[in-house]
Order: C-alpha cells, then sequence, then structure tokens
C-alpha cells in the first residue's frame, strides 16, 4: 500500500493507493484537521506501506552564485558550495537545488535555492516514524514533477490554489526553473474577490517570467480550485494566448474522477517525485527504513542467515557512515580551529561598558561577586541585546532567566542565531553551571520565544 500525505497548515488530506501495472489504484482518501501537537499524525505512518509526505512551507530562500562555466556536474556542484559558504550560509542545514540564470562576462551565474533540513527535523512526528518515511517534500515539488509526467519535453506553467494558498511551478521534464507561493489572505471570502486574486497573482508572475527567466512558457497547467475557476482561465488565456489545460486521471489513476483527481492533486504527484533532487531529509533517513525492512526479511529466512546479512549489513551502513565522515574531515577540522579562537574570550573593560543595561543584575547578585557571574555568562549575553533578563540570588545559589521574542528577516538569520544559542550553551554548561534552553523556534512565522534559564552556586571572593 502507499500513503500519500498532503500537510498545508493544520490541514491534512491523505489518499490510499496501489501500484498496477497501467499505474495506479486509490483504494481510499480522507482529511482532517490537526491540533497544536499534529496528534494522530504518527497513527497515519504504518510500516507496512510506502509512506510518502508532502508539506507546505513557504519561507524558502535564494542566493546568486557565480562560477566559470564547468560542464561537469560533480564539480558544478562542488564550486557553487564553496560560493554558498562563502556568504556565511552553514550548507549542511539546507537540501541545495540551483538553477542556471545567464552567463555575464566569463562566468555563469545560479540562482541557488536553500531548502531546510530543519522543516523535517522540526515536524512532530516521532524519530520512529520518521525512520518509516520514503519520502518528505515540498509542494512544490510534487507539483512540477507531475507536470513533467503529463507532459515531457514541454515548459509547464503549473498554477495550483487551495482554499490557503497559491502555488505556481515552471519546468521541464521534472526540472524546476522556478516557482512561486502565495498566502491567499484571510479578507478574500467571494468567489469574485478569489478570482481577482488569483488572476492578479499570476499576472504578476507571468510578467516576472518573461522579464527575468529565460524560459518560453509551452502550456499552462491548472490545478486543485484553480482548473474550476473559468473565468479566471479566460482571463488567463486571453493575457498570455497560451494553452490552458486540466489534468485528468485516465491512465494515471484508476477509481478517480476528475474533482476527486483535483483534491488530490499534490498527493498524486507525490508519486513520481525524484528523491535524489526533492527530498527533504538528511541522507541518513534514505537507508533507514530500507535498512529496518531488510533486516526483517533476513530474520524469518532463519535467524543464522539474518545475523550474518545483519552483520554484513550493518558493516555497510558504517562504511557509508565512516565515509561521509571522510569527506567532511578537513571542513570540521576547519572549523573547530575557529571555534577554538572564538572561545578565547575575555572579559576587558570596554565589554564591561557595552554590558552595562546588565547593572542591575549586578546589583541583584551583588553578594555573589556577579562581576565573576556575568562574565561566566558574557558569551550568551554577547548573541543578542536581550530585552529580558531577571536573576535572583538566594544564600549560595543564583539564578538567571533571560526571556524574549525574537522575528527574524531570514531562514538563514533564524537558523544561525539558534546555531550560536546551543553552541554556547553547550560549551557553557557544566556540573556549576545549569542552563535550560527551552526556547520555541517558529520556522513558518520565522520568531523564537526565547526562555533560557541559568542556575549554580554563587562565585566567592577569592575563588575561580
Amino acid at each position: 500500500m502507499i500513503k500519500s500525505i498532503f500537510i498545508e497548515e493544520k490541514h491534512i488530506i491523505y489518499a490510499n493507493l496501489k501500484s498496477t501495472k497501467k499505474g495506479f489504484l486509490l483504494e481510499d482518501y480522507n482529511s482532517k484537521e490537526l491540533n497544536n501537537d499534529f496528534e494522530n499524525l504518527d497513527n497515519l505512518i504504518n510500516e507496512k506501506d510506502k509512506n510518502l509526505i508532502s508539506y507546505s512551507f513557504s519561507n524558502i530562500e535564494s542566493i546568486k552564485v557565480e562560477i566559470p562555466p564547468i560542464q561537469d556536474e560533480k564539480t558544478k556542484l562542488l564550486l557553487i558550495k564553496n560560493q554558498v559558504k562563502n556568504q556565511n550560509i552553514e550548507i549542511d542545514n539546507f537540501k541545495l537545488y540551483y538553477v542556471f540564470d545567464k552567463t555575464e562576462g566569463e562566468n555563469d551565474i545560479y540562482t541557488v535555492y536553500l531548502f531546510p533540513y530543519s522543516v523535517f527535523e522540526e515536524l512532530n512526528i516521532s524519530k520512529e516514524k520518521k525512520a518509516l518515511l520514503d519520502l518528505f517534500t515540498f509542494p512544490i515539488f510534487s507539483l512540477s514533477s507531475l507536470s513533467g509526467e503529463f507532459f515531457k519535453e514541454k515548459n509547464i506553467l503549473h498554477i495550483y490554489s487551495s482554499e490557503r494558498q497559491i502555488i505556481i511551478t515552471l519546468s521541464k521534464n521534472k526540472h524546476l526553473f522556478y516557482f512561486r507561493t502565495i498566502d491567499i489572505p484571510e479578507y478574500i471570502s467571494t468567489e469574485e474577490q478569489f478570482t481577482n486574486f488569483l488572476y492578479e497573482s499570476i499576472n504578476l508572475t507571468y510578467i516576472y517570467i518573461q522579464q527575468f527567466i529565460n524560459v518560453e512558457i509551452e502550456t499552462i497547467i491548472t490545478s486543485g480550485k484553480a482548473s474550476l475557476n473559468k473565468e479566471a482561465s479566460e482571463l488567463i488565456y486571453n493575457f498570455t494566448n497560451i494553452p490552458i489545460t486540466v489534468l485528468i486521471p485516465y491512465g494515471f489513476v484508476e477509481n478517480c474522477d476528475g474533482r476527486i483527481f483535483q483534491e488530490l492533486i499534490v498527493n498524486f504527484g507525490n508519486l513520481v517525485v525524484d528523491k535524489s533532487l526533492f527530498d527533504i531529509r538528511l541522507k541518513e533517513y534514505f537507508y533507514k527504513k530500507n535498512f529496518i525492512k531488510l533486516s526483517k526479511i533476513f530474520f524469518f529466512i532463519s535467524l543464522f542467515s539474518s545475523l550474518i546479512s545483519s552483520f554484513i549489513l550493518a558493516n555497510s551502513y558504517v562504511s557509508f557512515i565512516q565515509k561521509e565522515n571522510e569527506i567532511d574531515y578537513l571542513e570540521n577540522l576547519t572549523k573547530d580551529k575557529i571555534k577554538e579562537k572564538l572561545a578565547q574570550i575575555e572579559f576587558s573593560y570596554n565589554e564591561f561598558e557595552y554590558y552595562i543595561k546588565y547593572l542591575d543584575l549586578i546589583k541583584k547578585a551583588n553578594e555573589g561577586n556577579a562581576f565573576l557571574l556575568l562574565n561566566k555568562i558574557l558569551p550568551l549575553l554577547k548573541i543578542y541585546p536581550f530585552n529580558n533578563i531577571s536573576s535572583k540570588v538566594d544564600n549560595n545559589s543564583f539564578t538567571i532567566e533571560i526571556t524574549d521574542n525574537i522575528k527574524f528577516a531570514s531562514l538563514i538569520e533564524l537558523n544561525s542565531f539558534k546555531r550560536k544559542i546551543n553552541e554556547i550553551i553547550t560549551k557553557l554548561n557544566s556540573p556549576e553551571l545549569k542552563i535550560t534552553n527551552s526556547s520555541i523556534f517558529d520556522i513558518n512565522s520565522l520568531s523564537v520565544n526565547l526562555k533560557i534559564i541559568i542556575t549554580g552556586n554563587t562565585f566567592r571572593q577569592g575563588n575561580s
């Protein structure tokens, strides 16, 4: 059984399918609203199924890089990664996808999209169920993949809409050139308002593609709610003079009419996504489910065969990890050297003057020599000018609480802040200084509800 799931905000729609000689057979489907903890999502993921998830996420960053003309794809990717690193981006936090823009002078310019692994890591599914997934992707890839499945060798502009968002992709043979995700405002309540908003969004996107994307659109696909809006389709055709097509299930999915097909269009797109390009998970997850399945198969063949086979398979898995570690060795060695330098921080008078705002903390903790206490947590305080810091000294112990609500301009900034916080807390934590971080990071709103509590014994005069 194939279970294809589409998560859009707190709304989820899932379909159960079987693979056939002609394509796929739709067994059943359903939808539900999820609470804040994504309750019951775990229950949908079954070890016996092939589990595919498409998760709606719009805060996707992109940057421009410039490299010499290179034909070899491995070399090209290496050069692009180096250019991304040069822009102070932690590439280990993102899956990179690059698209050629143009040649300028002697170099080629690429747009590099940064798809964050943290979307998958922070999804409220248990680790056991995450290991059972066969795909975790975004709807832009599901839709562009479906475009390539129906129209090969054509540049396709795919326009999809649900009640919550509009997704537009430009692709050819499942290769994505450009995409745009637009949230539908809450004030859109009538069909006329939706039509006007849909047309305006497509109009602006089409003009942008004509001006900045060197791809000639050959066919336009409308799907989801957009496929039902005849007025918008007429307006789009009159503006673009490009044929408009609505996909039908025949020859692809059995036991499915046109209405259901449009309702489940993202779910069906999951079936044809290229995992090597569009699976937004760390590589380790690619092998876990197969590893579990093979181990069980070997066990039921015979205990002896299972033990030997599992040993061989486990060693192969370890070898893979070792190779990954070897590849990253030089990079990690460089990072460690930099971290050593960053850790060599002394509390100078100028730094104390810069942190004059924390004099109140020093006053309250005077009995415990707060100057030394502030010196101990200085690396944490230097990350950001936190708005709320409170302290309490009680006999031989102290408590410092740092709280704040911080908004970030991009996902890159949020990830960088989170990484710095975690690194410094790891360094400062000790038997004498306990730091509890219960901050909540929201990658959708690009914000953090910060809460850090530091406890320990007061530092007496003469003690280090």
